[in-house]
């Protein structure tokens, strides 16, 4: 959430630099004034110590020593106190990311997965179905029983040909078993083709897998360390909650860690890729901006986030705030900040991402089994019924 100056200052390349400074380019361009450039000499972090005193930015506007702080400052009650705020230039989401697990798996349930339980269970009662309505036309609705050979024997075994995609050498003569064929045909074929797509995506969509979907259920997971910024902007969002669940997160999972965390947004994240079992509560404009440095991929934790206001910092009482939010809000209506956040920053992090995935030899791993056991076992069944044959010759 807070921009960091110094690094801005010595890589001006980097596009969180050039969305915040293009900003304020415009507005000197349609406002007509120029401006002189400093770093705070304490940090780059605004925070509030306990004595009081405000550092970074925040401490040179309140010393007088700067009128604007340029950056995606949060607005919170305590800041407002010592500062004033150019309007609201947009809205903050800080979100959970933990690193993003693979789904893969290359047991044997896979060949089940793409199907509930519930619905392989129609399945195999359509078969059954469709099995008796075809014994039954045969022996009583067929006027010339002669031509039809569909008896309660081997009846199953034309069903279950024609569901796993087999052709068959006879063909019903009566309309009724042939509609009764027909009917199956077309079942099958269309739960050959969603299976077929269903099984697919299982083994060329990477799905991710998420430890917890919410604050809570962060909690109840107990195994997880959730990191943050060590400054007061940031653990205030809990430990000044008045949700007790975010109340119980600063007190079991962040207080308890208040020396160990990230000292910026880079570290913390990279924390993610390194440490297991870690979450690290971030600005998400933070985490697009890092993630081509990062070792793994990140994914947030769909609910377990924040939205707070952000905008540039003006010193109190300072005469041109009510200029500059005017200039604000007119770019904002006018799409000049969102079509600045589509052209210069990376895209937005979704738990709805699926990266491209190459298919190995192992996640078809159990197919080939199969394969290679129905092969072994019908050369089984081919030797057997050799012997026998040759036996009783």
């Amino acid at each position: 959430m807070e921009s960091d100056s110094t690094v801005c200052k010595n890589d001006v390349s980097l596009t969180f630099c050039r969305f915040e400074f293009e900003m304020w380019r415009t507005l000197e361009n349609r406002i007509n004034f120029t401006s002189n450039y400093s770093t705070p000499d304490d940090g780059n972090k605004s925070y509030q110590d306990k004595n009081g005193s405000w550092h970074g930015e925040i401490g040179m506007l309140v010393a007088n020593k700067a009128d604007v702080a340029i950056g995606k400052y949060g607005v919170t009650t305590e800041r407002e106190i010592a500062i004033d705020f150019i309007s609201q230039a947009f809205d903050s989401k800080l979100e959970t990311f933990v690193q993003r697990i693979k789904a893969r798996d290359t047991s044997l349930k896979y060949i089940l997965a793409p199907f509930a339980s519930r619905f392989w269970a129609v399945v195999l009662l359509v078969m059954l179905v469709l099995y008796i309505l075809l014994s039954f036309s045969s022996h009583v609705l067929t006027i010339n029983k002669y031509y039809e050979k569909y008896y309660i024997s081997n009846t199953w075994l034309f069903i279950l040909g024609i569901f796993c995609q087999q052709g068959h050498d006879t063909t019903p003569h009566s309309w009724t078993c042939r509609l009764v064929y027909f009917t199956a045909y077309v079942t099958a074929v269309v739960l050959f083709a969603a299976y077929s797509s269903v099984f697919i995506s299982f083994l060329a969509v990477n799905h991710p897998v998420l430890p917890f979907t919410d604050f809570q259920g962060l909690l109840n997971a107990g195994n997880y360390k959730l990191g943050v910024i060590g400054v007061s902007v940031y653990t205030n969002f809990f430990d000044k909650a008045s949700d007790p669940v975010l109340k119980k997160i600063y007190t079991t999972l962040i207080e308890p860690n208040a020396g160990h965390h990230p000292s910026d947004e880079l570290e913390g994240l990279q924390r993610v890729c390194k440490e297991k079992n870690y979450a690290f509560f971030v600005d998400e404009f933070d985490a697009r901006l890092y993630r081509k440095k990062l070792s793994c991929g990140v994914i947030p934790i769909p609910r377990a986030f924040m939205v707070v206001p952000v905008s540039f910092m003006i010193s109190k009482n300072n005469p041109y705030q009510r200029l500059l939010s005017r200039y604000i809000q007119k770019m904002r209506r006018a799409g000049l900040i969102q079509r600045l956040d589509e052209s210069l920053l990376p895209k937005h992090i979704s738990v709805h991402q699926v990266p491209l995935v190459n298919v190995s030899i192992n996640d078809t791993a159990p197919q080939f089994i199969i394969l290679a056991v129905g092969l072994l076992i019908s050369i089984l069944c081919l030797i057997v019924e050799k012997l026998c044959y040759n036996l009783y010759q």
